[in-house]
């Protein structure tokens, strides 16, 4: 669903053919890629309220993360104290994602806690929790981890059931916040233009279609890099 690509025929009077442009994922209540047809074809349909235009000197692969970053720009929306206490939780490329896009934005204190790291963890210490991976196990762990009154921030697409004990939450006053994307697609796309080197640090090879194979090998080695297939 993390694409870009380049008008060939359109009817818009916004957009023009041969202009580089990304697209936004979640269509109509249902996500590109998971409950409908991905982009991984040479050629897709798209109504034109959901094309995201590039900016100037922007490649391919920089467009496509495009929607990642919208992603987490969603958190914006919780008005975070940026002097709180918080973490970004999870050993995986979107929580790099996440620490760079929120230090570009004045929260200088965040750090990002994986499960190596659970033995420094203290019981009831923080103001606000990020996670980016997320099972009944850690769910408890982050609970135990917050302050009473604290607010944990869920951005895991996870479409399994993952068993939650109400009463911790209730004990704690415990608030949890949803969050899927930023409105402004726009607005993210200006922020990946104004931070392309660090954008570049998150992204990796891209391998043509035929290449397939060799691709989502790639791609199960790690979390580190973002792994491109093109056409």
């Amino acid at each position: 669903h993390e694409c870009s690509g380049t008008i060939v025929r359109t009817t818009s009077v916004k957009f023009k053919e041969n202009q580089l442009v990304s697209v936004n994922p979640y269509q109509d209540g249902k996500f590109m890629g998971v409950t409908l047809n991905g982009c991984l074809s040479e050629f897709i349909v798209v109504n034109n309220e959901y094309i995201v235009l590039s900016k100037p000197n922007l490649t391919c692969e920089q467009t496509a993360y495009v929607e990642p970053v919208a992603s987490v720009m969603a958190i914006l929306k919780a008005n975070l104290e940026k002097d709180s206490n918080g973490i970004i939780y999870g050993n995986n490329r979107i929580a790099q994602l996440t620490h760079t896009v929120l230090n570009t934005f004045g929260y200088k204190n965040i750090k990002i806690i994986g499960d190596d790291d659970e033995d420094s963890l203290h019981d009831n210490y923080y103001d606000f929790i990020i996670e980016s991976q997320i099972d009944e196990k850690i769910f408890k762990k982050l609970i135990q981890i917050l302050k009473p009154n604290g607010l944990l921030i869920l951005k895991s697409r996870k479409f399994t059931p993952t068993e939650i004990i109400i009463n911790d939450l209730v004990l704690k006053d415990i608030n949890i916040k949803c969050l899927s994307y930023y409105n402004d697609f726009d607005q993210a796309m200006q922020w990946i233009l104004d931070n392309s080197l660090e954008v570049n640090k998150l992204i990796g090879k891209s391998f043509h279609i035929s290449d397939f194979k060799e691709a989502l090998s790639e791609a199960v080695k790690g979390e580190s890099n973002k792994i491109f297939i093109h056409f």
